[in-house]
């Protein structure tokens, strides 16, 4: 068995050990290396400039193929690009304007099936006036048609 070996557990201070790291990192390294990146960074630039300029100053690669009517074609008929919403606010405007005037005015909803839109203050008048379906309660007073009933009276969408 090594007898030099101290026996104090490696968490202790040892004697005539200093409490600090004695190596420091060197300046001059550190001053090199970021120097270095900087350097690297400005070069990176001028050769991505230079590749630009030389790539904007070129013709641009054309297909020795004659391209087929249908591509054409295809190509002439393709959606233009969406429209980008350029002010939040005025259209969220323009939409509110758009659903009041539909909410305070009559109109046609579908003119062949002679459905109309009448203003929600004189709906409500109607609602007052008529009154709702009264749904059957448990004693079966107020009896009116159920939702299946309901749903079998509606006339059937023909696509």
């Amino acid at each position: 068995m090594d007898t030099n070996r101290s026996t104090k557990p490696q968490g202790f201070p040892q004697p005539g050990a200093r409490g600090y790291e004695q190596r420091d990192a060197k300046v001059g390294w550190i001053f090199g290396i970021v120097t270095f990146l900087a350097l690297a960074c400005i070069i990176i630039q001028f050769i991505i400039g230079g590749t630009m300029e030389r790539l904007n100053k070129s013709s641009p690669p054309t297909d020795r193929w004659k391209t087929s009517s249908r591509a054409q074609a295809l190509a002439s008929t393709r959606p233009p690009f969406p429209k980008l919403q350029l002010s939040a606010p005025a259209d969220l405007e323009k939409f509110r304007a758009r659903e009041e005037a539909e909410l305070i005015s009559y109109g046609w909803v579908d003119k062949k099936a002679g459905i109309v839109r009448i203003p929600i203050d004189r709906a409500m008048d109607l609602l007052l006036d008529r009154g709702l379906h009264a749904r059957s309660d448990a004693n079966g007073v107020n009896a009116g048609p159920s939702t299946y009933q309901l749903i079998q009276q509606r006339t059937p969408i023909n696509p």
